[in-house]
């Protein structure tokens, strides 16, 4: 009987080894970041099929990604419920048809979860424009709080 050859896993050299129970307190870390992921936003979507293909045994995940993502998790878990809502319900709703859209929530997210810069004018104005059209008044809190 020929027997097939056994299917050889591709594991990034850069990855680090993770066990069951690791994957597991890691999945509660990031938790407070499954409606975002939901939502589709693409950067996120992206590092958690990492994770995916860490867990299914077929790559890896570095410490620096998932270091960057517990980072994410703990700065998305401490911003009002009322912003996180409004971000996840906009990515979920962005059009393809409005680059400006999507870049100015882009940039704000990354604001929010990275500490980056602070926007551009044009920026806060897509980012008011969606609140003030999702919501009918003009926001009084600042839509893009740095993470504490």
């Amino acid at each position: 009987m020929i027997y097939p050859k056994a299917r050889r896993r591709h594991v990034r050299k850069d990855a680090d080894p993770w066990s069951g129970v690791a994957l597991a307190g890691l999945g509660l870390e990031l938790a407070p970041l499954e409606p975002l992921c939901r939502a589709g936003w693409e950067p996120l979507v992206f590092r958690m099929a990492v994770l995916v293909d860490a867990i299914r045994g077929e790559g890896g995940a570095t410490g620096r990604e998932v270091t960057e993502l517990r980072r994410w998790a703990t700065a998305w878990a401490t911003v009002r419920p009322d912003i996180r809502k409004f971000y996840v319900d906009t990515v979920a709703d962005l059009h393809p048809s409005d680059p400006y859209d999507i870049a100015a929530v882009k940039a704000a997210l990354y604001r929010m979860l990275n500490g980056g810069t602070e926007l551009q004018g044009w920026q806060h104005g897509r980012i008011r424009r969606l609140w003030t059209a999702r919501y009918g008044t003009n926001p009084s809190i600042d839509l893009t709080p740095l993470p504490t």
